[in-house]
């Protein structure tokens, strides 16, 4: 999901949309709107907590600033202008096809989105669909709502015209992901809930390496929170995985077994050096189906570094793309260029 949600954010900084100022909604916005039902995978950066916990500040002190400068640049929108980000990501499974996700990100802004200027604004499609602007490149699949004066909606094309002109009821999570972000964890800045799909793409042969579970009592659920405590002058970081499971019993002490043996051998391998300090102040503990492992990352400005670190590597450089590119084009540049880059 970290992965999938990195290459999601560089196909849309590439896809050909512009950001837009409209007029509010005429019903007040609800995000589960443009969300499907029942997902399992999902995404969320709070930077309204961010910024009034200090934790932002620290950051973008330690080098985060550069590390994501491109990914602003792409989207044409300043982090400090967006109160919270959120990526949906649902498996669809049909018969005879492929598999395929369908995305969503949803981003509010603590002021309205603008529309940046171009030379050539016939480039783009712009399209009034059930009182909303619609907005893509020619022969693109993604493309941008707007579906309030400070809330967009980004996905794919034909699934928001469709949205727009009749939302959706409501598009609730699975019960497993209503239940594991129903703490409410003091200074939540971001979380990130993933389901270990078996049949695509199974992720716990590189979490769990050589592990064995019984049929049904494997890791179902992987919960990843990261929490600021403390004054804004010196906030205080934590980060907790939880990996929730069909049952208790066996298998969640298999996972604890596993999980903290893994931990020892990272922490004692010197390619992993930059993160001892970070990883070495741990707690856990088992609470029915779930296995939690606490990390006391410390003060922020100490491991403002370590992050800006780990993000660059998430997305492969503070200046490149999925195609390897040395610097994608701002919304801005690509309508005076007129090539959409995907």
């Amino acid at each position: 999901m970290i992965g999938k949600f990195a290459h999601c954010l560089r196909a849309l900084i590439a896809a050909p949309a512009l950001l837009c100022m409209e007029a509010p909604a005429q019903q007040p916005f609800r995000a589960a709107d443009y969300l499907p039902d029942g997902y399992r995978n999902v995404a969320f950066i709070d930077f309204a907590q961010a910024r009034s916990t200090g934790v932002w500040k620290q950051l973008r002190a330690g080098g985060l600033d550069a590390a994501l400068g491109w990914a602003a640049l792409g989207l044409g929108v300043g982090f400090d202008d967006l109160d919270s980000l959120k990526f949906v990501a649902q498996r669809v499974v049909s018969p005879g096809i492929a598999s395929h996700s369908v995305d969503t990100w949803i981003l509010r802004g603590n002021k309205p989105f603008g529309s940046p200027g171009s030379s050539s604004p016939d480039q783009w499609v712009s399209e009034r669909v059930g009182g909303l602007l619609l907005r893509y490149r020619p022969g693109a699949t993604d493309g941008r709502l707007a579906a309030a004066d400070d809330a967009l909606v980004l996905g794919g094309v034909e699934r928001l015209r469709a949205l727009a002109k009749e939302p959706q009821r409501r598009g609730d999570p699975c019960p497993d992901i209503l239940s594991l972000m129903s703490a409410r964890k003091q200074g939540l800045l971001a979380n990130l809930v993933l389901a270990f799909e078996v049949d695509d793409g199974d992720l716990i042969p590189g979490l769990l390496p050589d592990q064995a579970w019984e049929e049904g009592a494997r890791p179902q659920f992987a919960l990843l929170r990261l929490s600021a405590t403390g004054t804004p002058e010196g906030p205080h970081l934590s980060l907790e995985l939880v990996l929730r499971h069909p049952k208790a019993g066996a298998g969640v002490a298999l996972t604890k077994h596993a999980l903290e043996a893994g931990l020892q051998k990272v922490l004692a391998d010197p390619r992993y050096g930059a993160y001892r300090k970070a990883l070495s102040k741990h707690r856990s503990e088992i609470d029915g189906s779930d296995f939690s492992i606490t990390f006391d990352l410390g003060q922020a400005r100490a491991v403002a570094g370590l992050v800006s670190k780990v993000v660059t590597q998430i997305w492969g450089g503070p200046f490149s793309n999925s195609k390897g590119q040395e610097k994608p084009k701002s919304p801005v540049e690509e309508g005076e260029s007129g090539k959409a880059k995907k």
